[in-house]
């Protein structure tokens, strides 16, 4: 048996009332009545009228709903809609064309936090390593922004900068999504058959790879390396055609 500190068990317990709460907030009480989660939610007799009001239909008001839902819980799970949105084997069409909108509602943390990150990992003001640095990040996502910049010797550069804290907040929403996953195969049978435990594992595994901007820097870096005298089938293998 796999013995969780009293802590975090107790901090498992809030995000997983969170969670429930988002659900039912959004129409999906069923949901958290099916995982046995309706414990951890207040208000209880709301929640079980939602239970009874909700179908469980695929409609494009559904998929709108469980975007939402996504986007409230925040980053980690705004990356799983944008994954599952790419997984046109296991999702309905509705569900697809309401996860791909996802890339585009990722809202930025503030640059003043984006530019203390660099502070830190550099050891020193942003203005001591470039000369130029975007106001406002030109992208988005759920795990870092992106800055347009010039270095102090003249050249444009494109500055990635991970949102704050998001190793912790990934690490503790996979716990919580592993947990779901488990409660879906063991209270949802029909379920089973998309197998949530290794989708979760396979989540994690993608979302720690994107994390890890210094495993991102040296593939990037053999990529320039492998490209450097044919530019155009750089572009070609960069864009999939």
């Amino acid at each position: 048996m796999t013995l969780i500190p009293f802590g975090r068990r107790l901090r498992n317990l809030g995000r997983l009332g969170h969670v429930a709460s988002v659900l039912t907030k959004h129409g999906f009480g069923w949901v958290a009545v099916r995982l046995r989660l309706e414990r951890l939610v207040p208000f209880r007799r709301r929640l079980l009228r939602s239970h009874s009001a909700v179908e469980e239909g695929a409609s494009p008001t559904t998929a709108a709903r469980v975007a939402r839902v996504l986007e409230e819980l925040g980053p980690t799970y705004v990356k799983l809609g944008q994954v599952l949105g790419s997984r046109a084997d296991l999702m309905p069409p509705a569900f697809i064309e309401e996860f791909r909108k996802l890339q585009n509602r990722v809202r930025p943390f503030p640059t003043d936090e984006a530019r203390a990150e660099i502070a830190r990992q550099l050891g020193g003001p942003v203005e001591q390593f470039f000369d130029e640095f975007g106001p406002e990040p030109f992208a988005a996502g759920s795990i870092a922004q992106a800055y347009n910049a010039r270095t102090k010797d003249g050249h444009a550069v494109v500055i990635k900068v991970r949102r704050p804290h998001i190793r912790e907040i990934l690490e503790a929403d996979i716990d919580i999504l592993k947990r779901l996953a488990e409660l879906a195969e063991t209270y949802v049978p029909e379920y089973r058959v998309f197998r949530p435990t290794m989708m979760v594992e396979e989540f994690a595994a993608t979302v720690r790879r994107e994390v890890d901007f210094i495993a991102e820097a040296s593939n990037t870096q053999r990529f320039r390396e492998a490209f450097a005298e044919n530019p155009s089938s750089a572009s070609r293998a960069f864009s999939g055609t």
